[in-house]
């Protein structure tokens, strides 16, 4: 995707700017290639699946251990990482999200993406994978907290403009991760304690963002936050959701 490839150009420059900067914590490349590799095992067989029936699983099937080594995190140092560790990073979270899309697409006709039909399957697919949704939402929330707090630390004490252009860039990209898993615990159709898990794992998420986002960004997800507190029927996930947005801005 052309967004991908800006960003992605962007953090390469960065990366290139800060090689000088003292040696930061890594992680274990090879382990983050089998897991960006396990993924991809993922994602293929998802292509091939005609339905919810032949489908990967979390669970209770053959691909239990390419998702277990996939969103295995175990691997990362403390942050904030070396500039490789953190560009590794960024990829697995793509690669999640790129299956959260293909669970949501399956058995959708590609060229009938617009249609309502479309929209109702998407839905139905969602809620015939929550297990799947819970642990890759959970997941881009949990690395993308490394990743900030990470490329937080980046600019330094001088600052190069490709680099703070670069970090603004991730800051846009873990907003945008953020504001997508509000809308999914917000969403009313799905188990009120599976939508209280998700916002549990963003309240654990907050210092991580908070390091990069500023109080602009915090404001606009708390923000964000609030309203769907306000809309929401389920107290336990509301009062969550409330202080959820309330920690965004301690």
């Amino acid at each position: 995707m052309p967004g991908y490839r800006w960003n992605r150009a962007w953090f390469l420059i960065a990366a290139v700017a800060v090689a000088a900067l003292p040696a930061r914590a890594q992680v274990d490349q090879g382990r983050a290639l089998a897991a960006i590799e396990s993924c991809g095992e993922v994602k293929a067989a998802l292509s091939q699946a005609g339905d919810a029936a032949t489908a990967p699983r979390l669970s209770g099937g053959e691909f239990g251990d390419e998702f277990a080594e996939a969103l295995d995190l175990s691997f990362v140092g403390d942050a904030p990482l070396s500039p490789a560790g953190l560009a590794m990073l960024i990829d697995l979270q793509r690669e999640a999200g790129a299956l959260v899309r293909g669970y949501l697409l399956l058995g959708i006709d590609a060229k009938a993406l617009s249609s309502d039909p479309s929209g109702d399957k998407a839905a139905r697919n969602f809620l015939d994978f929550l297990p799947e949704m819970a642990a890759l939402y959970d997941y881009r929330i949990r690395v993308g907290a490394i990743i900030a707090d990470s490329a937080a630390a980046l600019p330094g004490r001088k600052p190069e403009p490709r680099v703070s252009l670069a970090v603004a860039a991730i800051a846009t990209e873990q907003e945008k991760v953020l504001l997508s898993a509000i809308a999914v615990a917000s969403d009313p159709q799905v188990d009120a304690r599976w939508r209280a898990d998700r916002v549990r794992v963003l309240q654990e998420s907050v210092a991580g963002f908070t390091a990069l986002m500023g109080r602009k960004r915090a404001q606009q997800v708390a923000d964000t936050a609030l309203i769907a507190a306000r809309a929401e029927t389920d107290p336990q996930v509301a009062l969550l959701m409330k202080d959820y947005a309330l920690s965004l801005l301690r």
